[in-house]
């Protein structure tokens, strides 16, 4: 694997009313995740994913975002 520098990844949230402490475990997560996929070769799911908060566990709601990014990095890097 090639290395690779992300200075920055961005994440947006809606709707998040009484769910905002999850945000931060959510995001690290998601980040690990991605540099685990990446180093794995594997390739992201759907891009620009939307998961309930309501309804589903941080660990799918991290797993949506880390697909998201990688889906987005492998279009980058296509090109």
């Amino acid at each position: 694997m090639p290395d690779l520098k992300i200075d920055s990844l961005q994440l947006g949230f809606s709707n998040i009313a009484g769910h905002e402490h999850r945000v931060q475990p959510i995001a690290l997560r998601a980040a690990a995740l991605l540099a685990e996929r990446f180093n794995k070769g594997q390739s992201g799911g759907a891009g620009g994913t939307n998961v309930n908060l309501e309804v589903s566990s941080d660990e799918e709601v991290a797993s949506a975002i880390a697909d998201a990014w990688l889906e987005t990095l492998a279009m980058k890097l296509r090109r």
